[in-house]
């Protein structure tokens, strides 16, 4: 049973639409993980769910929801009630997460998954696949890219070490061919291939 009329639930529906999108860009911008949107949709909306009763209520309306002459219905005296709704909810989702998160970083290995299943996905150490079809794909051309961009790192790594070395060190044939060698390697690498 709802205390709202219903052109304050469509009101309230019309905010939460557009209140949705801004809060999930402003989590993505501050950089929180969060791919289904929790935040924005249960916390962002769930406050503007409490709030807005206040002002989409008749007195009717809250009796019928909660027992004649329960409650007095006012609006200044209904926002007060609301807000302090939503500080003792965020409160206590607060202190429950920061104790059990503290809990669980305690244990070993910690609430992460290493940096390389982060990047692949759970799913396919979990249950030898991936869950999206395009997902493979994906990896696969990140894989190369980092390969790609590792070998030209290692490459570049020891053409400075090799030019380095002292003059005399460098009179050593077999550090000269080593050295001539790596840069024969660099000029067969295509000149249009970029690695991004």
């Amino acid at each position: 049973m709802t205390s709202q009329t219903g052109w304050g639930i469509v009101i309230t529906g019309l905010i939460a639409g557009p209140l949705t999108k801004f809060s999930s860009v402003q989590i993505a911008r501050l950089g929180i993980d969060d791919p289904v949107d929790a935040i924005s949709v249960h916390g962002t909306c769930g406050i503007l769910g409490l709030i807005l009763p206040a002002f989409f209520s008749t007195q009717k309306l809250i009796d019928r929801a909660y027992g004649e002459d329960y409650v007095t219905y006012k609006v200044g005296r209904q926002i007060g009630v609301q807000l302090i709704g939503v500080v003792s909810i965020v409160g206590f989702a607060v202190v429950v997460l920061t104790t059990v998160l503290t809990i669980l970083k305690l244990l070993p290995g910690g609430i992460r998954i290493d940096a390389k299943n982060e990047r692949i996905g759970n799913d396919f150490e979990y249950f030898g696949g991936y869950a999206y079809p395009d997902w493979h794909e994906e990896n696969e051309n990140y894989k190369n890219k980092k390969e790609a961009k590792q070998e030209l790192w290692d490459r570049q790594s020891k053409r400075s070490q090799l030019e380095m070395k002292p003059s005399s060190i460098m009179r050593n044939s077999s550090l000269k061919k080593q050295l001539s060698k790596t840069r024969q390697e660099e000029s067969k690498t295509p000149t249009g291939a970029s690695i991004a």
